[in-house]
């Protein structure tokens, strides 16, 4: 086996298991914790959900060889997923600095 081929392997368990290990977080973290109601969660949520949108377009290159210039539809979704990784990483630090300036809940003494 060569180098390509060991490299190539291994980028496709990773990009399995990426996705599934993204996709599980998100489960588990849908049922422990509802990320719905508040910023933190729907950041977190946000930005799991673009990585594995990065994942897929990923996987659709090397699984199936398409690529943004092989289809308009797969390059302009690409394309907007990777744009809303500024605009979603702005959101998320502005919701953490909001957060951290909030008083911690617990009792009151």
């Amino acid at each position: 086996m060569t180098q390509d081929q060991v490299m190539l392997l291994l980028l496709k368990a990773g990009i399995v298991a990426g996705i599934a290990s993204v996709l599980t977080w998100i489960i588990v973290y849908g049922r422990l914790q509802p990320w719905w109601r508040d910023q933190i969660g729907l950041s977190l949520v946000t930005m799991k959900v673009i990585v594995t949108g990065q994942l897929c377009f990923l996987g659709l290159a090397v699984f199936l060889h398409l690529s943004r210039l092989d289809n308009r539809l797969i390059g302009w979704a690409y394309t907007v997923f990777t744009l809303a990784i500024t605009p979603v990483m702005v959101w998320r630090t502005v919701v953490w600095i909001r957060a951290s300036r909030e008083p911690p809940e617990g009792p009151e003494e």
